[in-house]
């Protein structure tokens, strides 16, 4: 079972802060990195442990929580520009994906897919 696509490089990029790593010692691919990011009232906690494709992510306003995602071996998460827009996609299944978005301010957006 391969790693998720994005990079440690393209986390920083997007996220633009060091990640908080529960082992120090042990490389990043390996750990479980969290990322902490507010705009505003809102703040963004994501946590991805790369190697088991683990998703954490809480979405709050001024300290209430808005949504929360706790995803065990997604399908994938990936780093996606267009012009000069920046995405993280998070595939939670062949039909599920999860799109957040940082700039101008936080958004999540979620979407379905139907089998065909």
């Amino acid at each position: 079972m391969p790693a998720v696509t994005v990079t440690e490089f393209e986390l920083l990029d997007f996220f633009g802060v060091i990640p908080k790593l529960r082992d120090p010692d042990d490389p990043w691919l390996y750990n479980d990195a969290l990322y902490e990011v507010q705009s505003g009232k809102l703040s963004l906690s994501f946590a991805l442990t790369p190697t088991y494709k683990d998703v954490r992510l809480i979405f709050s306003c001024s300290g209430t929580k808005l949504y929360e995602l706790n995803a065990t071996g997604v399908q994938d998460v990936m780093h996606r520009k267009e012009g000069e827009r920046k995405s993280l996609e998070i595939k939670i299944n062949s039909q599920d994906t999860l799109f957040l978005f940082l700039t101008p301010s936080i958004e999540l957006y979620q979407g379905t897919q139907e089998r065909a």
